[in-house]
Parts: C-alpha cells; sequence; structure tokens
C-alpha cells in the first residue's frame, strides 16, 4: 500500500471519528442522557497484529473500525479488519446481535420483588448471534456464522466470566474463553483495565481439540471532550498448544461513546 493511501485511510478514520463527536455535541450540555436516546458507539483500532483466539490473522499493522447502537440490552454492531501490509485490504467485517440481562437492572425496572437476593444483582448473562464475512479473501475463507451464551459476575472491581461459542456454517466447531477482567479508576477521566482470557478450541476451523491460548491484556482509557476516548493497549497472546504460536502486540484505540 502507498504510503499516500495509509495516511488518506488513517485521516478518514478520524474524520469519522471527529464528525461523530460533532453530531453528539448537541447532548454534550445534558447532565442527564435522555432515556429514549440509545447507547452509541464508534471507534477505530490501529493495531501492530491481528490475533483471534490465539490465531494469528494478520502478521502486520492493521486498522479496525467499529461501531454499536444499543438499547434495553439489545445491541448490534460491526467490527472491520483492514491490512495495511500484505494484502493492502479489508479482510474482515463482522457483525453482531447481542442481548445482555443484568439481573440488577431487571429488577429495578420492574419495580417488584421477584424474591432473587442482592448478591445476584451484578450477574449478566447474554446471547448472542455472530456473522463473519470475508471480503476480498479466497481458498478457505468462507463466511461463517456462531450462535454463543455467556456468563459474568462483577464484585469488587473483578469480573469473572465463562462465554461458549457455537459454529454451525463454515467454522464448524466450538470455542470456549474463561477468565476475568479487573478495571479501576486512575484519576478523573482515567481508568485502567487488565485481563486474562484462557481460551478451549472444540474443533472449530479445523484444529485439534485443545487449549489454544492464554491471552493477557491491559489498557488505560483517557477521556477527552466528555465522550472521546484514547485507548492504548498491550497484550501477550501465549500459545498453549503446538498448533498456535505466542505473540505481542499492541496498538491504540480511538472511540466515541454516548
Amino acid at each position: 500500500m502507498k504510503i499516500g493511501k495509509k495516511i488518506t485511510l488513517m485521516c478518514l478514520s478520524f474524520f469519522y471519528l471527529y464528525n461523530t463527536v460533532i453530531q453528539m455535541e448537541v447532548f454534550a450540555d445534558e447532565k442527564v442522557k435522555p432515556e429514549w436516546v440509545p447507547e452509541i458507539s464508534a471507534e477505530t483500532s490501529f493495531e501492530t497484529k491481528y490475533i483471534w483466539r490465539g490465531q494469528t490473522l494478520v502478521d502486520n499493522a492493521v486498522i479496525q473500525p467499529g461501531a454499536s447502537l444499543g438499547f434495553n440490552g439489545f445491541k448490534f454492531s460491526v467490527w472491520g479488519n483492514y491490512d495495511a501490509g500484505l494484502l493492502d485490504r479489508l479482510t474482515e467485517w463482522d457483525y453482531t446481535f447481542d442481548y445482555t440481562l443484568n439481573v440488577g437492572t431487571v429488577k429495578d425496572e420492574l419495580n417488584v420483588d421477584i424474591g432473587i437476593p442482592e448478591i445476584f444483582d451484578p450477574m449478566e448473562i447474554s446471547l448472542g448471534y455472530i456473522l463473519y464475512t470475508f471480503p476480498n479473501l479466497s481458498g478457505n475463507a468462507f463466511d461463517s456464522q456462531e450462535i454463543y451464551a455467556g456468563f459474568s459476575y462483577t464484585a469488587f472491581g473483578l469480573t469473572p466470566m465463562v462465554k461458549y461459542y457455537c459454529d454451525f456454517d463454515s467454522g464448524s466447531g466450538s470455542y470456549w474463553e474463561f477468565g476475568g477482567s479487573y478495571f479501576a479508576e486512575l484519576a478523573k477521566d482515567i481508568n485502567a483495565g487488565i485481563s486474562t482470557v484462557a481460551g478451549y478450541n472444540a474443533g472449530q476451523w479445523g484444529y485439534d481439540r485443545s487449549f489454544s491460548n492464554l491471552l493477557f491484556s491491559g489498557d488505560i482509557a483517557v477521556t477527552v471532550l466528555k465522550y472521546f476516548v484514547l485507548s492504548p493497549n498491550v497484550n501477550y497472546s501465549l500459545a498453549l498448544d503446538k498448533q498456535y504460536s505466542s505473540e505481542f502486540y499492541g496498538g491504540i484505540k480511538v472511540s466515541i461513546e454516548y
């Protein structure tokens, strides 16, 4: 990819985010977001590699745009990957439909005693569907579909989780994730997060059944202009089987959240 084209792509990505900020300034002076306004986010990540479930999908710099729209536990999101190196093209678009139920939120909305103890309030259960598409790729890169279910519980900043994915299309197999995360406020508008996730591949995409990797991640989120967030990150994917390779990568995510 010529340098000029790369610069143009980066400028367009930042313009897209900046324009989103301007559009949302109509709400900037609101002390409380109106209930009818959905949760809106848009992002662009610049990463040194693209690692997915222990697999090195792109071994050079990538640009990863995304956006989501959520309301009352339902969320639709789109996410893409642009190979800024060898292939010089968009390689993936993913579309996700998710519903997440938070026990405490449901109890508050119902405003009645349904007999569930408060200790269960931080519990979240998620169900969803993902459509993976691979434009501009050939060979074994076929579109695929997954359904998933997840469970998490947050207490004292810690969030243990487990998630199960079932691929019923080209990827034909399933995948498990077990892990946890911790988030802390370092200062006003500055938050830090660390997480560790272990993956188990149960035959998806032709891999032998095994634990795939142990992913260590850390990021710092700095909020500016109220809705504009800069998040540098570092990650280390430790291979747990000879089918995978250990990788260190990082980058920065620029996002708008409202």
